[in-house]
């Protein structure tokens, strides 16, 4: 038996179901807005704390 390809995009954070009305895709990824929008708001966080302790900030490896 074969197994179905799905064609059913999924987040690339919370790996639900992706409504098209409400996807973003950065990179060749797909997330949901809020998603995204959340995980953005975490990395700022992380470099905040960082910056405080004195250490370079993140950047995502796909970041130019």
């Amino acid at each position: 038996m074969e197994a179905a390809i799905s064609l059913v995009k999924k987040c690339g954070r919370c790996v639900k179901e992706v409504a098209p009305e409400d996807s973003e895709e950065e990179l060749g990824v797909t997330f949901h807005k809020e998603c995204l929008k959340q995980g953005r708001r975490e990395l700022q966080r992380a470099n905040d704390i960082a910056a405080r302790f004195g250490f370079a900030p993140l950047t995502p490896q796909w970041d130019p």
